[in-house]
């Protein structure tokens, strides 16, 4: 009796939930509003799954930029200049390793390609 009672109630009083879909980092926002990245000492970070038709763009030294493509190549870019830009195709994500011998926090955004 208790559940027919106030069931009713509550699904009319809750209000509205409206699924807010989360904003994605664009390299035009200000570089200290991107997402950061904290990385152990010759560590790496998790998988950063990548939209489609962007590129991450990483905000950092001493790192290097692995882009994960469908066909299982990867692509290894690194922060000084390595002057290696990676190929289009269908990128599943990317993860950064960290070079240096200390934690290193990195920041990034996506930028359409």
């Amino acid at each position: 009796m208790v559940f027919i009672v106030f069931s009713p109630y509550f699904w009319v009083a809750e209000p509205t939930k409206i699924a807010k879909q989360p904003e994605i980092p664009l390299t035009s926002m200000d570089v200290s509003e991107w997402p950061k990245l904290t990385i152990p000492a010759k560590g790496k970070s998790g998988h950063i799954p990548v939209p489609p038709g962007m590129r991450m763009a990483v905000n950092g030294s001493r790192i290097r930029v692995h882009t994960m493509y469908s066909d299982g190549q990867e692509c290894v870019s690194a922060s000084e200049g390595s002057g290696q830009s990676c190929p289009n195709g269908i990128v599943t994500g990317t993860y950064v390793t960290n070079e240096a011998n200390e934690t290193n926090i990195v920041s990034y955004a996506y930028e359409k390609i």
